[in-house]
């Protein structure tokens, strides 16, 4: 169990890939073993010949956390068989119905905690693999194997303290974002409220995280004949100018927002202000756009100006204009602002 306790196991179990230290447990570190069903895992949800998650817990740790289950492990029936005392501790044990692809296998719980060793271990078990009779005694001898190297304290802590610290750094890349969105011209946004300005849209977004998205419409080309597929009109691939590119037409008796790229489409206040001009169902309405996810972004270039989209956006203007974006077809230029 790294650096912090070891403890003796069965020879059946292995050391999972995942050693159990999950960010979301803060009052213990949690390792896990198993043995696995190899064919029945394949492709799918892991199925466990025995899995055993050994924590241990917090000092602080309170009997809420007796009962906690940290593993992937979920039954179809479970009816408890007795609770006794064990060494120092105390063993719960419970019968279960395990769910094995079609098939349906008797399984056994085990849960130990000895709080005062801030030890806890909790073991699925098929009774094919070890009955009820011997396990409690295998139990004993792995707690009385257990000993505490170092004291988690340090490792919880941190952990416990992540999410404020977390959070603040969140508000203050937010905080940071909007300042420089004053600086740049663009006063307080807000979401669904659009700004034009320097050839293009700027919106913000709150929910479901802070994001904010330019997008400078390019202009228009011919659809194609009704249910003619290879003539519609299409970003052709060819550097990264061409990404962001994105169109809005009229298809199957609606107006639909697209892109090449699979990214964001335009929030719903550009949506908006694009559906105010661009009617005419004759035409593709194509635009180029970039999303900027705050709390999430690892440029810093887009935290800190928007040099990086206005730089490049002549450049993007010129390849639509001489037809090096999108094709086939002669691209029109649409005049804007609104």
């Amino acid at each position: 169990m790294g650096d912090i306790a070891v403890i003796g196991v069965p020879s059946t179990l292995e050391t999972d890939r995942y050693v159990g230290q999950a960010d979301e447990l803060m009052h213990r570190l949690a390792y896990q073993f198993s043995s696995q069903y190899f064919w029945a895992s394949m492709g799918g949800v892991a199925r466990y010949r025995q899995l055993m998650v050994v924590s241990v817990l917090a000092s602080d740790a309170g009997a809420s956390d007796d009962g906690i289950r940290p593993w992937p492990i979920s039954y179809e029936s479970r009816a408890p068989l007795r609770a006794m005392s064990l060494g120092g501790g105390q063993l719960q044990i419970t019968d279960t119905i395990y769910a094995l692809g079609a098939d349906r296998v008797a399984a056994v719980e085990y849960l130990y905690t000895d709080r005062e060793r801030r030890l806890q271990i909790l073991w699925h078990v098929v009774k094919s693999q070890h009955e009820p009779s011997d396990a409690s005694g295998l139990i004993g001898r792995m707690a009385a194997s257990f000993r505490l190297l170092r004291d988690p304290a340090p490792l919880l802590a941190e952990r416990r303290a992540r999410p404020n610290r977390e959070a603040s750094d969140r508000q203050m890349r937010i905080a940071a974002v909007k300042a420089m969105l004053e600086r740049e011209g663009y006063g307080v946004p807000a979401p669904r409220r659009p700004i034009w300005r320097q050839g293009a849209f700027l919106e913000w977004m709150d929910e479901p995280e802070s994001r904010y998205q330019l997008l400078a419409p390019l202009g228009r080309m011919r659809a194609a004949a009704e249910g003619s597929v290879a003539q519609r009109p299409r970003p052709l691939h060819g550097g990264p100018d061409a990404e962001g590119l994105g169109w809005r037409e009229h298809r199957d008796g609606a107006w639909q927002f697209a892109n090449r790229d699979n990214d964001y489409l335009p929030f719903a206040g550009i949506a908006a202000a694009l559906a105010v001009r661009q009617r005419d169902s004759a035409y593709l309405y194509f635009y180029w756009a970039a999303t900027v996810r705050v709390e999430e972004e690892v440029d810093p270039r887009r935290l800190h100006s928007l040099a990086w989209y206005f730089a490049a956006l002549p450049k993007v203007k010129d390849r639509w204009t001489r037809g090096g974006l999108v094709g086939p077809g002669q691209p029109e230029v649409d005049e804007w602002p609104p």
